[in-house]
C-alpha cells in the first residue's frame, strides 16, 4: 500500500514516513502542517478539511483512527511528533512510572505523559529568526555575509576560535605571502572582530526527563503545559597562573530535556554561562565572612534566576525546532556542586548533611537518616528570622548555629514554584562524590594495608593497554592527580590489594567499587538499584575490618560523602540515573568558557566584561556555522530532496547539525558504519574492516609481516604447534560445536607435518576492536582498543599479547543476560598470533575470515562459590590451559569470535615476586585474576546490570 503526503502528494511506503517528512525541519510542507493546527485550536471549521486530508493520505478510516466527524478542534487526536511511537527525541533511558528505572539493550516500552507540551500557537523557527536578521537581504545571494565567501569565513572562524591574540592575528596579516595570495576583505584583527560582531546575535532567553521527579512536576502543570527542567552549577575556579589571585565563580545553566549522550559531550556547548557571580573579600570579623559570602552567593542566585522562577510559576512561551509554540515551565531540575558548595545552597551549616538530618557523629550510620526537606529549614530560617533582625550578623550567626544552619535568611529556592527542596535538586555528582572520594578514603585505606612500596609496586608491574593510563613508577609520590587517574585506580584497585590485604577488608573495598560502578549504569532498573543499596549495606557490615587491618586510624567513619551514598538510590529514582550530572562537562565548561577566554582574551585586567563579550562572539559565530550549513546543505540537496524517505531521518539530521556546526560532536570513530559504507560502496572488493552484530574489528591495510613462511612465523611467535593447529582449525570448520565446547581445546590431532593448501601467512600485529554499549538502544559503539599481539623483542622479551573473551557459538546474543552466573559459552584466552593464509592459486580457499593463533585460560573452582568466583574480589581466578605433556594450550580460531577485550592482573600473593615487571608478568605468574573491574561495560555485563 502507498501512502502520500497530503501537501505536495509525494508517495511514501510507510504511514509514518508521512509524518516524518511532515515534521521535518527542512521540508516544505511544515507551513501545512502548523496551519493545521492554528486551525484547530482556533475552532475554524475549516481544519476538518485538513484532517481529512491527513486520513486520507495516510490511508485510514475515520474509525480507524479514533477520528469522529464533530468539528470541535479538542476531538482530533492528531500524530505530534514524539507520539504514537515515532522515535523522535528519545533519550538514552526510559523510567516508566510503573517499570523499573532504566530499559534494556532492545527498544523500550515507551509511557508518555497525557496532554503534556501541546502547542499553543506558531512560532520562529532558528532559520526564520536567522532570515529575519538586518543583513538578512544581503544574505539572500551570499549566505556567508558578512564574509567574502565560504572560504573567507573558515579563515574567519578558524582565527577567532584559535589562541591567537590580536597582536597575534595582526602579524599573521601582514605575512607577505598573506598578503599577496589570501585576498581578505578584512586586513586586521580589529576589523576581523568588527565583521564577527556583525553576525546574527543569539536569542535572549528571558535523562531528568524520565524520573519520578519529572512526572511530579508535569501532572502539577496545567494541561498541555511543557516541561523545561534546568540544570545549574556553578564552583570557583582560578584564572591567573603562577601570578596574582584572580579567582572567577561562574554560575552555568542548561537544560535537563537534553539527550544525556548529548549532554555529556563538552564539544557540544550545552551548558553555557549564565552569570559570573563576584568573588569578594570582605573586610569584616573573620567569624562572620563566610556568612556574608553564603548571603551573597544567595541573593545573586536570586537576581539572576528570576526569569527562570517567573517562567517556572506562570509559563513563558517557546517556540520548537519546527515552529510550534509551547507554554514552558522551568523548574530547577538539578544543582551540581560539590558537598561544601551544597551545604551552602541548602543553607545548613558544617558538619551537616545538605539531603538527610544527619550530623557529624551519624555520618557513619548504616542507615538512612530522615530527609531534609526545603519546608523544614524554611520554617527554622523564619523562626530565626522572627527572634533576630537577620541584619545583627553575630546574634543571628549564633541563633541559627543552634539549629545546624548557615546564616542565609533568604534561600534562592524558597519561591522557586516546583523546586523548593534542595534534597532533590542537590543530585549525587559522580566526579566528586564518587572519585575523588575513592581516591580521598578508600585508596588511603588501601595504602596504610599495604605500604606505599607495595602498592607501588604492583601497579608498576601491570601489563600495559594501549589507551590506559600505566603507573609505572607506581602512584604514592604524584603531586597531583586528576579525575581520570582515580578511576584508573578504581579500575585495578580490588586486584592490586587481594592477598596483600585481609580477605574481610579486601572484601569491604569490592563492595564499596560495586556500589559506584553498578550508579554509573546509564540504565538502571530495581534489581540494580537493590543491588546498589546492598553494596552500600555490606560495606558497613564489613567496615570494622579495614580499621581492624590498620587501613583507618580512626575509630570511626564519620565522612560526609559515606553519608550522602545513602541518598543515591532515591535521587535514582526521583531525578534519573546519575551521569548526566557529572561534573566532568562542567569543569571543562570552566576551561572553555572562563579560564582560556580570560588567558587569550583580555588584557589581564577587568576580566569579566571582556570574557563576556568574548563569549558573546563565540555564540555568533557557532549560530553562524549553523545557520550557513544548514542553509548550503539544503541549496546542495535540492528541492527534490525535501521529504525523502529515510528509516534513520532523525539520526541523519544529527549528524547533518553536527557537522553543520562546524564541531565534532561524536569523537568516537564508529568502525560499524565505515566497514558498511565500505562494503556499499566496493561491494567487490575485500575489507579490512568487519564486524559481527555486537563487534566491529578493523585491521591495518598492510600486514606488519607479508608472505612470511609457517614455520618462520612459528618461530617468531614461539608457538610450535602453529602448522598442526591450523590443520585442526581446517577439519573443524564442517563440525558444529556445542556452544559449551570451549573453541579452543581438544586433542591433537593434526601431525606437526601436515599438508596445507597454503604455506604463506599474511601477519598483523595488532587488530582495533570496537564493541556496541550493552545498554543502548540505540546501538552506540564504545570507544575502539587495540589489541596487541606482537612476537618477542628487546623490550618485550616474552612478546606482548593481549587478552579477551571469545564466543563459543558466534550465533549467540551478545551480552545476552550477562555472566552474573558464570563463563557458559565463553572461552578467556590470550591472542598469540593474528593471519590470514595466502591460498594458493590452484586450491579454493576453504575460509575468507581471518584467524588467529589464541591459548586459553581455565578458571580455577573456589570452595564455597556456586560461580566460582573468589569471594573477596568477585572475580575469577583462571590459571593457563595446558595439555597433557605440560605444553600450553591453543588453538586458531576465527578473529571474529572476540566478543570484548579483557584485562588479566597478576595473583601477587602476600607480597609481589620482586622479579616480576610489566612485560614478563603476565607470562612468569601461576594465576591470574580476571579484573572484571578493567571497564564500567564489562562489569555491567559480568554482573549483569540492569541486562
Amino acid at each position: 500500500m502507498e501512502f502520500e503526503c497530503p501537501n505536495c502528494h509525494q508517495p511514501f511506503t510507510l504511514s509514518s514516513s508521512v509524518l516524518k517528512h511532515l515534521n521535518h525541519p527542512r521540508s516544505s510542507c511544515i507551513p501545512w502542517y502548523n496551519r493545521m493546527h492554528e486551525l484547530a485550536i482556533s475552532g475554524d471549521p475549516s481544519a476538518e478539511e485538513y484532517q481529512r486530508k491527513l486520513r486520507r493520505a495516510l490511508g485510514e478510516s475515520e474509525r480507524a483512527r479514533g477520528y469522529e466527524t464533530r468539528s470541535e478542534p479538542m476531538d482530533m487526536d492528531l500524530p505530534i511528533p514524539g507520539e504514537g511511537g515515532e522515535d523522535w527525541g528519545d533519550t538514552n533511558m526510559d523510567f516508566g512510572r510503573d517499570s523499573p528505572v532504566g530499559g534494556s539493550n532492545t527498544d523500550p516500552d515507551v509511557e508518555e505523559f497525557p496532554n503534556a507540551a501541546q502547542p499553543i500557537g506558531s512560532g520562529q523557527t532558528f532559520m526564520e529568526w536567522v532570515d529575519s536578521d538586518q543583513f538578512a537581504p544581503d544574505r539572500q545571494k551570499n549566505i556567508y555575509y558578512p564574509f567574502a565567501s565560504k572560504a573567507e569565513w573558515e579563515m574567519a572562524s578558524f582565527l577567532m576560535r584559535s589562541s591567537m591574540t590580536m597582536k597575534d592575528i595582526d602579524d599573521f596579516f601582514k605575512l607577505q605571502h598573506v598578503q599577496e595570495h589570501l585576498p581578505l576583505s578584512f586586513k586586521s584583527a580589529k576589523e576581523l572582530r568588527a565583521r564577527v560582531e556583525l553576525l546574527p546575535k543569539g536569542p535572549q532567553w528571558n535523562e531528568w526527563i524520565t524520573g519520578d521527579g519529572a512526572w511530579e512536576m508535569q501532572a502539577a502543570l496545567p494541561a498541555g503545559a511543557t516541561l523545561l527542567g534546568a540544570l545549574g552549577t556553578s564552583d570557583k575556579t582560578n584564572i591567573s597562573v603562577m601570578n596574582g589571585d584572580r579567582v572567577a565563580h561562574p554560575f552555568l545553566i542548561s537544560l535537563a530535556n537534553i539527550d544525556m549522550d548529548f549532554l555529556m559531550k563538552a564539544s557540544n556547548h550545552a551548558f553555557m554561562m549564565c552569570a559570573l557571580l563576584p568573588v569578594p573579600k570582605f573586610l569584616c570579623h573573620k567569624d562572620i565572612r563566610g556568612l556574608m559570602e553564603r548571603r551573597l552567593l544567595h541573593r545573586c542566585l536570586d537576581i539572576v534566576c528570576a526569569p527562570l522562577k517567573r517562567a517556572a510559576l506562570f509559563g513563558h512561551p517557546m517556540t520548537n525546532s519546527v515552529g510550534q509554540l509551547l507554554r514552558c515551565h522551568t523548574p530547577l531540575a538539578a544543582y551540581i556542586v560539590d558537598t561544601p558548595e551544597a551545604a551552602d545552597i541548602a543553607c545548613v551549616s558544617g558538619k551537616t548533611s545538605h539531603v538527610t538530618m544527619a550530623q557529624h557523629k551519624t555520618f557513619g550510620d548504616p542507615i538512612r537518616q530522615e530527609e531534609r526537606t526545603g519546608e523544614s529549614t524554611w520554617l527554622k530560617i523564619c523562626a530565626v528570622n522572627s527572634r533576630v533582625d537577620p541584619w545583627d550578623i553575630f546574634e543571628y550567626q549564633k541563633e541559627s548555629k543552634k539549629l545546624r544552619l548557615s546564616g542565609v535568611h533568604l534561600p534562592f529556592w524558597r519561591d522557586w514554584s516546583l523546586s523548593t527542596n534542595p534534597a532533590r535538586f542537590l543530585t549525587p555528582e559522580p566526579l566528586h562524590h564518587w572519585h575523588r572520594q575513592f581516591y580521598d578514603h578508600d585508596f588511603q585505606w588501601c595504602r596504610k594495608m599495604l605500604t606505599d612500596s607495595e602498592i607501588d609496586f604492583r601497579l608498576s608491574i601491570i601489563q600495559p593497554r594501549i589507551g590506559f593510563r600505566h603507573f609505572k613508577e607506581g602512584v604514592t609520590r604524584i603531586k597531583q592527580l586528576g579525575g581520570r587517574e582515580h578511576r584508573e585506580l578504581e579500575r585495578c584497585i580490588v586486584a592490586v590489594i587481594a592477598d596483600g590485604a585481609p580477605p574481610q577488608a579486601v572484601y569491604a573495598i569490592r563492595v564499596l567499587i560495586d556500589f559506584r560502578y553498578f550508579a554509573q549504569a546509564p540504565v538502571i532498573d530495581e534489581e540494580t538499584m537493590g543491588r546498589t543499596t546492598g553494596s552500600l549495606d555490606e560495606f558497613h557490615q564489613n567496615k570494622q575490618r579495614i580499621i581492624d587491618a590498620g587501613g583507618r586510624q580512626q575509630k570511626h567513619f564519620h565522612i560526609p560523602k559515606l553519608e550522602f551514598m545513602h541518598s543515591v538510590v532515591p535521587s535514582i529514582r526521583w531525578a534519573g540515573v546519575p551521569m548526566q550530572f557529572t561534573a566532568d562537562v562542567t569543569e571543562k565548561a570552566h576551561s572553555t568558557e572562563i579560564k582560556v577566554p580570560a588567558r587569550t582574551e583580555t588584557n589581564h585586567r577587568d576580566y569579566d566584561p571582556q570574557i563576556a563579550r568574548y563569549l558573546d562572539r563565540a555564540e555568533k559565530m557557532r549560530l553562524f556555522d549553523l545557520a550557513t550549513g544548514l542553509k548550503s546543505q539544503l541549496i546542495a540537496a535540492g528541492p527534490e530532496d525535501e521529504g525523502e524517505d529515510h528509516d534513520d531521518e532523525p539520526e541523519s539530521l544529527y549528524d547533518d547539525v553536527s557537522t553543520a556546526a562546524g564541531e565534532s560532536t561524536r569523537p568516537i570513530k564508529n568502525l560499524f558504519n565505515v566497514a558498511k559504507a565500505h562494503r556499499d560502496k566496493y561491494p567487490h572488493l575485500e575489507s579490512r574492516m568487519f564486524t559481527t552484530l555486537s563487534t566491529a574489528f578493523s585491521l591495518n591495510r598492510t600486514p606488519h609481516l607479508t608472505r612470511i613462511s609457517i614455520e618462520d612465523a612459528a618461530e617468531l611467535f614461539r608457538l610450535p604447534d602453529l602448522r598442526p593447529a591450523l590443520g585442526d582449525f581446517f577439519n573443524r570448520l564442517q563440525d558444529r560445536r556445542s556452544p559449551d565446547i570451549p573453541v579452543i581445546g581438544g586433542r591433537r590431532r593434526c601431525r606437526p607435518d601436515c599438508a596445507l593448501p597454503f604455506t604463506e601467512l599474511d601477519v598483523w600485529f595488532g587488530v582495533r576492536v570496537q564493541v556496541m554499549s550493552p545498554h543502548s538502544y540505540k546501538s552506540s559503539p564504545l570507544a575502539a582498543q587495540n589489541l596487541q599481539a606482537r612476537p618477542p623483542n628487546s623490550e618485550w622479551p616474552y612478546g606482548r599479547f593481549d587478552t579477551v573473551l571469545l564466543c563459543n557459538d558466534k550465533t549467540s546474543a551478545w551480552p545476552g543476560g550477562g555472566f552474573r552466573e558464570g563463563l557458559r559459552g565463553h572461552t578467556v584466552a590470550q591472542i598469540r598470533l593474528i593471519m590470514r593464509p595466502i591460498w594458493k592459486k590452484s586450491s579454493e580457499p576453504l575460509t575468507t575470515a581471518y584467524l588467529m593463533y589464541a591459548q586459553r585460560y581455565d578458571i580455577v573452582p573456589q570452595h564455597g562459590s556456586a560461580t566460582g568466583r573468589e569471594w573477596s574480589t568477585g572475580m575469577y581466578i583462571l590459571k593457563r590451559a595446558t595439555r597433557a605433556d605440560g605444553q600450553r594450550l591453543g588453538d586458531v580460531t576465527e578473529v571474529d569470535n572476540i566478543r570484548i577485550p579483557l584485562e588479566l592482573v597478576p595473583r601477587f600473593g602476600p607480597k609481589a615476586d620482586p622479579r616480576f615487571t610489566p612485560h614478563n608478568s603476565l607470562e612468569c605468574c601461576s594465576e591470574v585474576r580476571l579484573n572484571k573491574y578493567s571497564s564500567k561495560e564489562l562489569l555491567w555485563i559480568m554482573e549483569s546490570v540492569s541486562l
